[in-house]
C-alpha cells in the first residue's frame, strides 16, 4: 500500500485491510503461509464488511487444504444467508440493498465482486505481510477506540443505551472504556479472552450445562478417590511424570475406566504415538479386565501387553482368541462410552476447532490429549516456551466453557528428576511447583496436578509413588506408595493389588 497523507482514517484501514486479505486468499504457497499467520494471531471481528465475510470463508475451509475461487465463493454464500444475517454486527447489509430486492442478494453479490478485485492484487512476502499486519492492528485500533471515546463522552454528559444497559455519568464512562478496550484486546489477540462479562445477562445462562458432572475415577488408587474423588467436567487434570514414567499409561487406565466403568463418551488425541497405539493400549487394559481382575487363581490368565498386540504375538492361539473377543466388547458393548480419535496435524492455531469438532460429534464428556507440550506451531516468531503457555491457556479456556473434562499427561524436568533422585535418598522433599518441562504452565495452568514417579528399578518390582503437587483444587499429601503394572496399566493402592 502507497502512503497517502490525505486518506482518511477509515481509508486507510480499508486500504489496509484490502491488502492483507488479497495476499493471505490466493493459492500460491506465500499466500497460504500469510493466511495461517493471520489466522493464528487476530480474531476475524478484526475485519469489516465484505473482507470480514471473506476472512470467515477463508478461515471456515483452513482444515481441508481449500483456496476458494470466485465460483465457490458464489456458491458457498447462496447457501449461508443465516450466516450473512447473524453478520449485521460487522457488516452493512442495507448497502446495497438498491441494487435488489433482496438485501442479503445484493450483499452477497457485492462479497463476489470484491473477491474478484483483490484476486487481482499483488502477493505480499511474509515479512510484508507481518509489517502490515502491525500497522493495520495500529490504525484499527486507534479508530476503534477514538469512537470508544466519543461514545464515552455522550455517556458522560447525556447517558447512552447500549445494548439492553443504559451507561449514563462518570463511572460507567469510564466503565465503558476499559470493557471496549478488552474487547478491543481479544480482537486483536486471540488468546487474550473475551474482556468482561455481564454477570445479570450471561450469568443466568447455561447455568446446567456448566455443572460439573463425575465422570470417572481412579479406580484401585483408593487414596485418590478419597482425596480428589475422581474426574469431574470443567476440571484440567494434568499427570506428570518422567519421561516413559507411567503418564500416557496412567491416561488410558482414566480413558478405559470414564468409558468402560462409566459409560462416558471420550475424545482422545494420542499426538506421541497416534491412535491405533492407543487402540491397543486400551484393549490390553481391557484383557486385563475381563480375564484377570476379580477372578479367582484357576480363572485367570496371564495379562498381554501392547506391544504382543502390535506386534500380532500372542502367547498362544487361545490367549489371541479371548483378546479378540475382549476388543469386540471394548468397541461394540452398547453400554460402555465411544471413543472418538483425533488424528490431525498438532498445531497451536488449529487444535482447539479439531477438538471442538470431535467432542461435538461424539459427544463426550472428557478429552485426553498425549501429550500437550508437543505442540507445534506457525505463528512465526513464537518461543516454544510461549507456544506451550498458549496451548495450555487455550486449552483451560476450552475445558470451562465447553465443561468437559480435560486430562494431558505431561513431563517433569530434567532438573526436577535430578533432585527427585538426589532428595529420596536423602529423605527431603522435592519442590514440585517448578517440575514441569518446557514451560511453568505445565504447572500452573492445569486445576489438578498428579505427579508420579519411579526409578527403573521400582518400575521393575512394580512400584511407584504418586507425589503431591500442588494444585488448584487439591490439598498437599503425603507420597503414596501403589502398585503399577506398566505392562496392562493397573495402578492399585498397595492393600488392592491382589
Amino acid at each position: 500500500m502507497e502512503e497517502n497523507n490525505n486518506l482518511t482514517p477509515e481509508e486507510i484501514i480499508q486500504e489496509l485491510s484490502d491488502t492483507l486479505i488479497a495476499s493471505a486468499m490466493q493459492k500460491d504457497d506465500i499466500s497460504k503461509s500469510n493466511r495461517r499467520s493471520l489466522f493464528g494471531t487476530v480474531n476475524e471481528k478484526i475485519f469489516r464488511d465484505e473482507n470480514y465475510i471473506i476472512y470467515n470463508i477463508l478461515y471456515s475451509f483452513k482444515d481441508k487444504g481449500i483456496t476458494p475461487d470466485a465460483e465457490f465463493v458464489k456458491m458457498y454464500l447462496s447457501r449461508q444467508r443465516k450466516f450473512i444475517k447473524e453478520s449485521e454486527q460487522y457488516i452493512n447489509l442495507k448497502a446495497y440493498a438498491d441494487l435488489d430486492e433482496d438485501p442479503i442478494v445484493a450483499y452477497i453479490a457485492a462479497v463476489l465482486k470484491q473477491f474478484v478485485r483483490l484476486s487481482g492484487f499483488s502477493v505480499l512476502s511474509a515479512d510484508e505481510f507481518d509489517l502490515s499486519l502491525e500497522k493495520y492492528k495500529i490504525e484499527f485500533s486507534s479508530y476503534e477506540m477514538s469512537k470508544t471515546y466519543s461514545q464515552a463522552k455522550i455517556i458522560l454528559y447525556d447517558g447512552m443505551h447500549v445494548g439492553r444497559r443504559y451507561y449514563q455519568g462518570y463511572e460507567d464512562s469510564v466503565a465503558f472504556v476499559k470493557s471496549k478496550n478488552a474487547e478491543l484486546e481479544s480482537i486483536l489477540n486471540k488468546s487474550a479472552g473475551e474482556g468482561f462479562v455481564d454477570s445479570r445477562i450471561e450469568g443466568i445462562k447455561d447455568k446446567e450445562r456448566l455443572k460439573s458432572e463425575k465422570i470417572g475415577d481412579f479406580g484401585l488408587v483408593t487414596e485418590l478417590n478419597e482425596y480428589i474423588g475422581g474426574y469431574y467436567t470443567g476440571l484440567f487434570y494434568s499427570i506428570i511424570a518422567p519421561t516413559k514414567g507411567g503418564k500416557s499409561k496412567w491416561s488410558a487406565a482414566a480413558a478405559h475406566n470414564i468409558a468402560v466403568e462409566f459409560g462416558n463418551n471420550i475424545s482422545i488425541w494420542g499426538v506421541e504415538g497416534g491412535y491405533e497405539l492407543w487402540w491397543e493400549e486400551l484393549r490390553a487394559i481391557h484383557f486385563e479386565r475381563t480375564y484377570i481382575r476379580n477372578r479367582s487363581d484357576g480363572q485367570r490368565v496371564a495379562p498381554i501387553s501392547q506391544r504382543e498386540i502390535h506386534t500380532d504375538v500372542y502367547p498362544s492361539e487361545a490367549i489371541k482368541s479371548l483378546e479378540a473377543a475382549s476388543r469386540l466388547d471394548l468397541f461394540t458393548n452398547p453400554n460402555y462410552g465411544n471413543f472418538s480419535m483425533i488424528d490431525r496435524p498438532f498445531t497451536l492455531e488449529t487444535f482447539i476447532d479439531d477438538i471442538d469438532t470431535s467432542v461435538q460429534l461424539n459427544g463426550s464428556k472428557c478429552l485426553i490429549i498425549d501429550y500437550l507440550q508437543m505442540v507445534e506451531w506457525e505463528t512465526r516468531n513464537l518461543t516454544e516456551r510461549e507456544a506451550i503457555k498458549q496451548a495450555y491457556q487455550k486449552l483451560l479456556r476450552y475445558c470451562r466453557t465447553h465443561n468437559i473434562c480435560v486430562i494431558s499427561p505431561a513431563q517433569f524436568s530434567q532438573e526436577f528428576i535430578k533432585e527427585l533422585s538426589a532428595s529420596s535418598k536423602s529423605g527431603k522433599t522435592a519442590e514440585a511447583r517448578t517440575g514441569g518441562g518446557n514451560s511453568a504452565e505445565v504447572v500452573r495452568t492445569p486445576d489438578i496436578n498428579i505427579g508420579l514417579y519411579a526409578s527403573i528399578e521400582d518400575l521393575g518390582r512394580k512400584e511407584m509413588q504418586i507425589l503431591s503437587i500442588p494444585s488448584r483444587f487439591v490439598e498437599p499429601f503425603e507420597p503414596i506408595p501403589i502398585y503399577a503394572d506398566l505392562c496392562s496399566c493397573v495402578f492399585a493402592s498397595v492393600g488392592e493389588a491382589s
